[in-house]
């Protein structure tokens, strides 16, 4: 009896080896449609893990001899870390991108961006064609007159398409793991020494799930290691999702972000790229036909947004290549991406204009009515006093300097019965309007106004 039990018990744990042992197999051979493939059927690899080090705060010393943060261009990009611009399709994210990494590795302002750093820029597409990114960047050096020997060895790209694998990609169980992309990037990055690597887009990087936060923190947590152990900035453009609410609409948004949420809370530095809206269009006199050729871009990292004429502007423009063949005639067209300002707010008004609009507003309406700097009050919106003088501001923009006005003293708001005998708020003349200085205790100058004798 007991030798009986002992040995089906032997033959038990033979059974359970050899089916172990199939199963590996099987999992190290597996590279077709059914599941992951990782590096020719060798089995895979345990995770590499180390213990915590430990740090005691007594020790930190000077803080003011640590390294400061080294940004590239504006606040776009540091060394040390992940960064992206969030775009829909057809917005321009990479023509913004290529623009400014010619300004980086040229030294040139041709984003209107402060640059911090003149370095080497890797500039990994993984979208394009090589002839369609060649065209790409080529376009954006004629259209800003850079020459060949500005960028010899500078600016480096590379389309890998799918042939180097990804940078984290699912294991058989479903959990993201590093792949094979991870190390021919480092070694790219080393060979060239570019301090600036551009990965567009996101999305092609790797083969987990978008919307997996575990894997998506796994993949922004590669790149933060390149970036922090190699020392370089790391930006990964990535698109915008397509059905969003109206708070994610807005410019400057993280929610417009397609998948995880982790995928921009682990990133340090993230901006939104949107059209030009119908609105800001009315407030800078651009026409509803080409308002899409401006872009904005917004940090995303913010609560607060700045408003229109503040943000970072683009235009979007051709430059036409003469690549026609006899067989097809059409050349192409190539979107560049070139810094845009809006026109100035004070455009047109010197001090004569001011003091005219000032009385206008002050004297208010024909109807006994004030003028008001609400948005919505018909006749009443103080821009009516700007256009009875010819004066060329939107709206929006007129509305913008009556609050410099008040802030200066010249108007103020005050409530007064309309003519419907409801109390409503109207501008009226401010505190320092009409006053008058006496200088008379100030040298070189007499009460009269007179200036003194030497």
């Amino acid at each position: 009896m007991d030798s009986t039990d002992g040995g089906f018990k032997a033959r038990k744990e033979e059974i359970d080896d050899l089916i172990d042992k199939l199963g590996r197999a099987a999992k190290a051979g597996l590279n077709g449609s059914g599941g992951a493939h990782y590096g020719g059927g060798q089995a895979e690899p345990e995770e590499k893990t180390e213990p915590l080090v430990l740090f005691d705060a007594a020790d930190i010393g000077d803080i003011d001899k640590l390294p400061p943060t080294q940004f590239i261009l504006g606040d776009n990009f540091a060394k040390g870390y992940v960064s992206s611009i969030i775009a829909t399709g057809g917005t321009g994210k990479t023509a913004v991108r290529i623009a400014q990494a010619l300004s980086i590795v040229t030294g040139k302002p041709l984003t209107g961006e402060e640059l911090f750093l003149q370095c080497k820029v890797l500039f990994v597409c993984f979208e394009d064609s090589i002839d369609q990114l060649k065209k790409r960047i080529g376009a954006a050096m004629r259209h800003y007159g850079i020459k060949d020997e500005d960028v010899r060895g500078r600016l480096l790209y590379a389309v890998p398409g799918r042939k180097s694998g990804k940078l984290v990609e699912a294991d058989l169980k479903g959990r993201p793991r590093v792949g094979a992309l991870k190390e021919y990037l480092e070694k790219a990055i080393a060979e060239t020494g570019a301090e600036f690597i551009c990965l567009d887009p996101l999305k092609k990087l790797h083969g987990v799930g978008e919307n997996d936060n575990t894997g998506m923190d796994e993949v922004i947590g590669v790149l933060a290691d390149i970036a922090i152990e190699m020392d370089v900035a790391i930006d990964a453009p990535q698109h915008a999702r397509k059905n969003m609410s109206k708070d994610a609409a807005e410019a400057g948004s993280a929610d417009q972000a397609r998948g995880a949420s982790s995928t921009v809370d682990a990133m340090r530095f993230v901006k939104t790229l949107m059209k030009m809206t119908p609105k800001e269009a009315q407030q800078f006199a651009i026409s509803e036909g080409v308002r899409k050729l401006y872009v904005r871009t917004d940090t995303a990292k913010l609560n607060l947004v700045p408003p229109s004429r503040e943000a970072t502007w683009f235009k979007l423009t051709g430059v036409a290549l003469a690549n026609a063949t006899a067989s097809y005639g059409r050349s192409d067209n190539i979107v560049v991406a070139e810094r845009w300002q809006p026109p100035s707010l004070w455009l047109g008004l010197d001090a004569s204009m001011q003091e005219r609009i000032l009385s206008e507003i002050e004297k208010g309406m024909d109807d006994g009515e004030k003028y008001s700097i609400a948005a919505n009050v018909g006749k009443r919106c103080v821009s009516n006093a700007f256009a009875k003088h010819d004066a060329t501001q939107s709206k929006a923009d007129a509305r913008l300097i009556v609050k410099e006005f008040i802030k200066g003293g010249l108007l103020r708001e005050d409530i007064y019965e309309n003519g419907d005998r409801k109390k409503v708020k109207g501008l009226v003349t401010g505190p320092f309007r009409h006053m008058k200085i006496d200088l008379s205790g100030v040298p070189g100058h007499t009460s009269d106004g007179a200036e003194d004798e030497a």
